[in-house]
């Protein structure tokens, strides 16, 4: 059978068109299948790694802080006699006069903890007290699972209360939301009260 040169012209215009239509749609399915992909290493991303990523985005360079639940602590004593264990331990390991806390993830922000950051206790669901950081070194244990040991100055520092929510691991801390070290004119001030008075935004 022998086209016309219209006929001809239109065959031609549909198979052109087809042929489009087909690349668009191949294409449309490559995109939507990275995007699939992507979501997938998105949601297998720890919440940490999630955190780390939008805290790098969100901050510039300078200190910056962690803060954690200190678990098994009923009191600002508790903790103080756990630090004066730990460091008389790790003195006599012949590690120096420094207090050593263990937990699973690394912080990725390492340079800038280390630029005048600090460990913040959460006791009680209140942030009641701070350490400096001075160093974070890798380290195994007889499972042979690689954590990191935080590194902290013996001193204990108290700060103002500031009211926490319970939370699994470290999370970072701005300065900016950090609680300051407690005025001398808090001092005294019974913990329950300085919880109170802090939910209430008034310490």
């Amino acid at each position: 059978m022998i086209l016309s040169a219209n006929a001809q012209g239109s065959w031609r215009g549909c198979v052109l068109l087809n042929s489009l239509l087909s690349g668009m749609r191949t294409k449309a399915r490559g995109a939507k299948a990275k995007t699939a992909g992507a979501r997938k290493i998105e949601a297998k991303k720890t919440r940490a790694e999630r955190e780390d990523e939008s805290v790098s985005q969100a901050g510039g360079p300078g200190a910056v802080n962690l803060v954690k639940l200190c678990v098994g602590a009923d009191s600002l004593e508790d903790l103080a006699d756990w630090v004066t264990i730990r460091t008389a331990e790790n003195q006599k390991r012949g590690l120096g006069r420094v207090h050593d806390h263990v937990t699973r993830m690394f912080p990725r922000r390492r340079e800038d903890l280390l630029d005048g950051g600090s460990l913040y206790w959460v006791i009680k669901g209140v942030v009641r007290a701070r350490q400096s950081i001075v160093d974070l070194q890798s380290v195994s244990g007889a499972d042979g699972i690689e954590r990191c040991a935080i590194l902290l100055d013996p001193q204990l520092i108290e700060t103002e209360s500031q009211p926490r929510r319970a939370f699994q691991g470290w999370r970072y801390l701005e300065q900016s939301a950090a609680p300051g070290d407690l005025k001398e004119s808090a001092e005294g001030t019974p913990p329950e009260l300085k919880a109170a008075l802090a939910e209430l935004g008034l310490l």
